[in-house]
This record gives structure tokens, C-alpha cells and sequence, in this order.
């Protein structure tokens, strides 16, 4: 099912200058926006934050830039890629979550050598990450972060926590088996979306015979820096697929009562994004989300063969509270750069 292009309200320049030396990320994969106009963002080959301020109300250009690293605070080392691909604020803290996928080794074109790059693959634990940080007068309290793990001795991680699951524990990277690497439609998170203690994951992959889906947690934190999830009947988790005409999830975001649901392709290819409208259903039971009444399909973002991805987004607001989504990029064209230190992003009307 096609849908109508977004209608581009306009767009915002995202101003990297702030801290020296530093070039605007090639590869930014999530943003979330506090009620003031901040901006957090990630590049998913980093194992940090970016934060821009706006220059005023209504502002059309952020600026302020300052980069805080988190690795060492999340025990891991600084040089590591966390690949992040989700943020979101809620109940005062900033949410963070890693892809959890393997990865294989790209082609450089080269030769006999590309067979054999094609056939590296690695679990990078470092990428096992859902991070909840308390935010306080605009500062990251990592002291106090609380996490679902697996580099503590001991604690469960996501991929633990799917273990045995009817439909997602072929994909899962697990010890003891040669993982399907995330961009092969293998297990990949690349969208977050938190409301209360709800917290929806949503995966690029594996989609299966067309059907994407998100896994919901309840968490709360625990003294000594857990992120602990209640059980619901026999398990942890909810599963909700849904149909995204054969697409991946790859951003979730709360828009009033409802989620918004970036789609896109779940391997390395090109092809239309589409943002869809979940009206969620609030029950115990997984569900089977198809098109229709609880799905509504909205409009396809602009793409570009090879470059300008959509990869992350938040409600934005334009005119209204809530009224619009602004969208990051990764592989920015040159037509969306602004000088050394500047990139566009743009927002759409909801």
C-alpha cells in the first residue's frame, strides 16, 4: 500500500561547531527533544551523546554543541560502539538503547579478500545496552543510571530475556551460535519509544513473511543500577507485530495517545521510509497489528539512492505542540550541509 510524500514544513540547522575539532557526525541515528527545545542526539558509531540548544523560541537553528561520552560510565571502554539507535526522555531521565546486533564485515572492493570479509562476523557486547539516565537541570546524572545489561556478571540483557522466544530466538546473537548479522534480517533494535514504565523496542529485523515487530517491557530501576522488568503471566515481554507493508520498524515515537512508527527496509538497500500511526492496544496479551482501524499508513519520507536515510526522529513542535516530526539523516547529501559545521534536518507535518 503506497502513501501520499510528507508534507515538509520546512527545516532546522543543526550546528556542530560547539566543541572544537569536532565535524558533524556522518552517521546520526537518534534524536529526542526536551521541553525546552534541547536536542539529544547520537551517531551510531560513537559511544556518546550530542546535545544543541535552540537560539530561541520557534527557533530554525541549534547551536551550543557540546558531546558527552557515556561508555565508561555504562562499564565499557571509551573507544567502543554502543550503536546506539534509540533515545527517548521520560519521567526525567533520557533512555538509551543499543542495536544488540551482530555485524559482518563490509566488501572494500578489493578482490579475492571481500569473499572473506563476507564471511567475518562478530557480537560485539557493547551493543547490548538499554540505558535509563536521570536528567536533572539539564545535566546526565551517569552516577545514577540504570540499566538492562549484559556486561554485569550475572544480569540479563535483552537478548537473555528473548531467549526461547517462538518467533525471535533464531535470529537472537547468542553464545554458542553463529549470529545473523542485524543488516541480513537478523535481530536489530532501532527504535524506542518510552511512556511511564512502558518501554517499547522496536526492530528492523527480523521481519517474517512481512510482519515487523516491537517488543514491549515494563521496567522500573532497582538500587545498585538494574533496570528490572515485571513479569507479565510467564514472561517479561509483550510482542506486538505489526504489518508495515514488509518493512522494518526503525523509529518509534509517543504521540498522544498513539505511536509513530518510522518504517523502512530491514537490509542494506535503498527504498521509501514510511511513517505509520500504531493506536496501540493497551492489553496484556502479544497482538497482530494489521492495517486498518489500529494501523494507519501516513506519508513516505523523501530518500535519496546511497544517501539522506531518515534514521531518527521525534514530534517537533512547528506551529503547535506535537504538531510535527522533525527527522535526522544519516550519509547527509552535500545539499543538506551547511558550511564544516552544519547539517539540516527536517520536519514534517503530522
Amino acid at each position: 500500500m503506497g502513501a501520499r510524500t510528507g508534507c515538509l514544513l520546512g527545516r532546522i540547522r543543526l550546528g556542530f561547531g560547539g566543541d572544537a575539532g569536532i565535524a558533524v557526525p556522518e552517521n546520526l541515528s537518534a534524536v529526542t527533544r526536551q521541553g525546552d527545545g534541547t536536542l539529544w542526539l547520537a551517531a551510531d558509531e560513537l559511544a556518546a551523546l550530542d546535545v544543541l540548544r535552540p537560539e530561541g523560541p520557534r527557533a530554525h537553528a541549534y547551536h551550543g554543541h557540546r558531546r558527552i561520552p557515556i561508555a565508561s560510565a555504562l562499564g565499557l571502554e571509551e573507544d567502543c560502539e554502543i550503536d546506539i539507535e534509540g533515545l527517548d526522555l521520560e519521567g526525567g531521565a533520557l533512555w538509551v538503547v543499543g542495536s544488540h546486533s551482530a555485524k559482518r564485515k563490509k566488501p572494500k572492493r578489493k578482490g579475492k579478500q571481500d569473499l572473506a570479509r563476507l564471511a567475518e562476523i562478530e557480537t560485539d557486547l557493547s551493543r547490548f545496552v538499554l540505558t535509563r539516565i536521570p536528567l536533572e537541570n539539564g545535566s546526565l546524572q551517569l552516577d545514577r543510571r540504570a540499566h538492562l545489561s549484559a556486561h554485569d556478571e550475572g544480569a540479563a540483557s535483552l537478548i537473555d530475556l528473548l531467549e526461547g522466544d517462538e518467533h525471535l530466538d533464531p535470529f537472537l546473537p547468542r553464545e554458542g551460535r553463529v549470529p545473523i548479522p542485524g543488516k541480513d534480517n537478523g535481530f536489530d533494535v532501532e527504535g524506542l519509544a518510552v511512556h511511564d514504565d512502558c518501554v517499547l523496542i522496536g526492530l528492523r529485523g527480523p521481519v517474517l513473511r512481512g510482519w515487523a515487530f516491537v517488543v514491549e517491557l515494563a521496567v522500573e530501576p532497582q538500587e545498585g543500577g538494574a533496570l528490572s522488568p515485571r513479569r507479565r503471566r510467564k514472561r517479561v515481554y509483550r510482542k506486538h507485530a505489526l504489518d508495515l507493508d514488509g518493512l522494518g520498524v526503525r523509529e518509534l515515537m509517543i504521540h498522544g495517545d498513539d505511536v509513530l512508527v518510522v518504517a523502512g527496509p530491514t537490509m542494506t538497500l535503498d527504498g521509501a521510509h514510511r511513517v505509520f500511526r500504531w493506536r496501540r492496544d493497551t492489553g496484556r496479551d502479544d497482538t497482530l497489528v494489521q492495517q486498518g482501524d489500529a494501523l494507519e499508513p501516513l506519508f513516505d519520507l523523501p530518500m535519496q539512492v546511497g544517501r539522506d536515510r531518515a534514521e531518527g526522529a521525534c514530534t517537533f513542535d512547528w506551529f503547535d505542540e506535537g504538531d510535527s516530526m522533525l527527522v535526522v539523516y544519516d550519509a547527509p547529501s552535500e545539499m543538506r550541509r551547511v558550511g564544516e559545521d552544519s547539517v539540516l534536518a527536517d520536519v514534517f507535518a503530522l
